[in-house]
């Protein structure tokens, strides 16, 4: 499990941090969760599957970015939080392609 873990953080350190970035992302919109979020933006998303993705490995050694992407799309997130989070944020950057 701390293989995995070391393995990414080896990747991101040798300039692949765009690649795991791009897999990431595109992972999200596979599996539909930048539409269930569709109020947060790529980034967003990426860093919470990316924690989500780190509880895991803790626990489970072949976890990976599709296992943390259902993870969060089991999270219930109440109606009011988002109506909350819609009223107060900035406008966010666009979504990458």
């Amino acid at each position: 499990m701390a293989e995995a873990l070391e393995q990414s953080l080896e990747v991101s350190h040798r300039g692949g941090a765009d690649t795991v970035y791009q897999v990431g992302v595109e992972t999200i919109q596979r599996e539909g969760l930048a539409e269930q979020y569709s109020y947060e933006t790529d980034a967003d998303l990426f860093l919470w599957v990316s924690q989500m993705l780190r509880d895991l490995l803790s626990t489970t050694s072949n976890a990976d970015f599709s296992d943390a992407v259902a993870a969060a799309k089991a999270q219930h997130v109440s109606h009011r939080f988002r109506k909350t989070f819609l009223r107060e944020r900035s406008t966010p950057l666009p979504r990458s392609s």
